[in-house]
């Protein structure tokens, strides 16, 4: 008998038979180094141009004055607060509103109109003040209203024109904000690049400086600078005094 030829011999691998018959699996062709290159080429392409989608942003608040839209880094602002009962403070500079009480903190008021000496054009009693904390001082300033925050593309923000600087200190800004009407509440677009003449008309007009869109230009002002330190120790005794004196 011959049953033994089909024993396995010793050492050797025992075979098993494939599931549904006889199954061959697909081998992958491996890619040739001209392929493999292009591979790569491909991949680092689009790491680039996602790495130029992300475009640097900074968040202003974003706030009115005659009609006039402002912005200020968000970062320069501890918080905003309805105007609250403001009292005045004799023989201090004409742009110092007066003085209130801030959960026992005495905060002084700046008048962005007298800081400025800007005629107004539209009659509004003031809403918010904005309250900021440059160094060891803290002081507030008047606003019409705080509209919003805004996180903008800092290509968008360009240098101060020479038109504003003379209603406008230019020590008193950081530049000024150009965005598309199209970019909405977010602002996270850039523009086309526009000329300092077409960005004087736009402050000038209000109205698109040519080509489709409509432009939105924003003052973007230095918040800490509105009231210096030396200022404050100029009239600190006077506040002190008053202060005094309405307890």
């Amino acid at each position: 008998m011959a049953f033994w030829k089909n024993k396995k011999k010793k050492g050797e691998e025992p075979s098993v038979a494939p599931l549904n018959g006889t199954m061959k699996g697909k081998e992958k062709t491996p890619l040739r180094p001209k392929d493999a290159k292009e591979v790569i080429a491909q991949v680092a392409q689009q790491q680039q141009s996602a790495e130029k989608k992300v475009v640097e942003t900074k968040q202003v608040i974003t706030f009115e004055l005659d009609k006039e839209e402002y912005a200020a880094p968000i970062l320069d602002l501890r918080e905003i607060l309805r105007i609250p009962e403001i009292i005045a403070v004799p023989g201090v500079p004409p742009f110092v509103k007066g003085i209130f009480n801030l959960r026992g903190q005495i905060v002084v008021v700046i008048d962005l109109e007298k800081r400025f000496a800007l005629k107004r054009e539209h009659p509004m009693e003031p809403r918010d003040v904005i309250i900021v904390e440059a160094g060891g001082t803290v002081f507030g300033v008047v606003v019409d209203e705080v509209t919003g925050v805004l996180r903008v593309p800092v290509t968008s923000i360009r240098p101060t024109p020479s038109l504003v600087a003379t209603k406008i200190q230019a020590d008193y800004l950081n530049g000024v904000i150009v965005l598309e009407e199209s970019q909405g509440t977010q602002g996270t677009e850039e523009k086309e690049e526009l000329a300092p003449e077409q960005i004087k008309e736009l402050l000038k007009t209000k109205k698109p400086a040519g080509g489709p869109g409509r432009a939105r230009v924003l003052l973007l002002l230095d918040l800490p600078k509105m009231l210096s330190e030396e200022e404050f120790l100029g009239f600190g005794n006077t506040v002190r005094q008053t202060v005094e004196e309405v307890k």
